[in-house]
């Protein structure tokens, strides 16, 4: 079953599909797997991805931080940053807990 599903879906050799995995998916059947989380930043990226690349190409690459403050200028003010603060205190530990270098995105309007 897991070599005929290898063939028709064109996996790699190299891609370990787990035995265990799929007669525990087929025992509780439960076939479609799950997906992670989804970014609410995910309308913004391709957007975001675009202007970083054209900065590269006028020779004026950023810096982690400052696509950060790129990230979080494009939408302070909008709903998009209403989502993120609220997907972020959901669901990332380290917001929730002001650990590490999360300062930098948590006031997203304080940015300059």
């Amino acid at each position: 079953m897991i070599e005929a599903a290898r063939k028709k879906h064109c996996i790699p050799d190299n891609i370990v599909i787990s035995i265990a995995t799929v007669r525990q998916r087929v025992k509780q059947n439960n076939n479609k797997g799950h997906k992670g989380q989804t970014s609410p930043m995910i309308q913004v990226e391709p957007y975001l991805v675009e202007l970083i690349k054209k900065l590269a190409n006028m020779r004026q690459p950023i810096t982690a931080s400052q696509g950060l403050q790129l990230a979080n200028s494009l939408i302070n003010n909008k709903s998009t940053q209403k989502t993120v603060i609220e997907w972020k205190s959901k669901s990332c530990q380290a917001y929730k807990s002001g650990d590490g270098k999360m300062e930098l995105a948590r006031d997203i309007g304080k940015l300059s």
